[in-house]
C-alpha cells in the first residue's frame, strides 16, 4: 500500500502501520515525540504527579498479586541494604587504615 511518510512527505511502499519512509525519517519522528512529550511533562506538575500515582498503583497491585514480583523485589531491597553497608564498611577500614599509617585519606 502506498503511503506518504509523515516526517518528509514522500511516497513509499508501506507494510502494516508504517508511517515513516525510513530509519532516520523514523528516528527524526520519535525525537519530535519524545520533545513535545518532555515539553507536556515538565510543564504540568499535575500530570506528573497523575502518571506517578498510576505507576504507583500498579506497583501495589502487582506487588499484592504477584509472589515473584513480590519475591525479586524484596531480593532487590536486601541487595540495596547489603550493599550500602558494605560500602560503609569499606570505607571505615580505609580510614582506619590511613589513620594507622598516618595519613587522612582525603586529597
Amino acid at each position: 500500500m502506498l503511503k506518504q511518510c509523515v516526517v518528509c512527505d514522500t511516497w513509499f511502499d508501506a507494510r502494516g502501520s508504517a508511517k515513516c519512509c525510513s530509519p532516520e525519517c523514523k528516528r527524526e519522528r520519535l525525537r519530535e515525540w519524545k520533545r513535545e512529550w518532555q515539553r507536556e511533562w515538565m510543564k504540568d506538575p499535575e500530570y506528573r504527579e497523575r502518571q506517578r500515582e498510576r505507576q504507583r498503583e500498579r506497583h501495589r497491585e502487582r506487588y499484592h498479586n504477584d509472589p515473584e514480583y513480590r519475591e525479586r523485589k524484596r531480593e532487590w531491597q536486601l541487595d540495596k541494604k547489603f550493599k550500602a553497608l558494605q560500602t560503609g564498611i569499606e570505607q571505615f577500614l580505609k580510614e582506619k587504615k590511613c589513620k594507622k599509617n598516618g595519613k587522612t585519606g582525603r586529597n
